[in-house]
């Protein structure tokens, strides 16, 4: 629950610390001396938006500098302590003599004015629930359309991740296609050595000694002389005795 729908007392969160340097009578010393001694001090004020006569100084302790450890830091650099919330100068619907009054209640942000209680708010004046309610829907607006923002966002990151998705999907598609392609061409295509036709001067064929590709070489003079009747085998004398038979 936001902190300005808590209306028991002014709630813990809008409650600011301003550091600031003081002195005070060290009263030891003052006695001591014969004269009054005054050293410096860390003070802080406790403020409450919308409650002027409440507001408290206290010494620093290390309770404070850790509920409002930002402020001191800003503090102990000199600077001064930096708005936790919207500056009301950036309220556009405040005018200038308003934020006056509003800075003189010690009211500077937006929050403080929506998180101030009804005893609070009765500071302000006839209008102080008006302002206090235009400031608490001016939140609800503002977290409204932070979470249509948000929504808006993150539904263009998911449209482009899917886009992305798509994209690659079908980038994979193409290049599946164009595998399959391949690899039909490449069934479809007929092997070089298989463009011979069997029996003709085939170099393949040739080197490998395939036969009947090539008519066989010429043989020897002795291998034709055996194919031409030299199988038959005469008897040696046979030459005389059939020329005298002749005779």
């Amino acid at each position: 629950m936001p902190d300005y729908m808590r209306h028991h007392g002014a709630p813990a969160a809008q409650l600011r610390g301003e550091f600031f340097m003081d002195s005070e009578r060290d009263g030891l010393a003052s006695v001591q001396a014969g004269r009054d001694i005054f050293r410096s001090v860390e003070r802080v004020r406790i403020v409450i938006p919308g409650a002027v006569a409440s507001i408290v100084v206290k010494n620093v302790d290390d309770s404070h500098r850790e509920r409002w450890p930002e402020a001191y830091a800003a503090f102990k650099r000199g600077q001064e302590a930096p708005l936790q919330g919207m500056p009301l100068e950036e309220w556009p619907i405040l005018n200038k003599a308003a934020i006056a009054e509003l800075h003189h209640l010690q009211i500077r942000t937006v929050e403080e004015l929506a998180g101030l209680s009804d005893v609070s708010v009765q500071g302000i004046g006839m209008g102080g629930q008006l302002l206090r309610e235009r400031a608490r829907a001016w939140f609800d607006d503002a977290e409204h359309e932070a979470l249509t923002n948000k929504l808006l966002t993150e539904n263009d990151t998911l449209r482009s991740r899917v886009s992305t998705l798509e994209q690659q999907v079908e980038a994979l598609g193409q290049q599946m296609l164009q595998m399959a392609s391949a690899a039909q061409h490449q069934r479809d295509a007929v092997p070089l050595a298989h463009a011979y036709v069997p029996g003709q001067h085939d170099p393949v064929e040739l080197a490998k000694g395939a036969p009947g590709v090539m008519p066989p070489a010429p043989g020897s003079a002795l291998d034709q002389l055996a194919r031409s009747g030299g199988g038959s085998r005469r008897r040696r004398g046979s030459t005389a005795e059939t020329t005298g038979e002749a005779a």
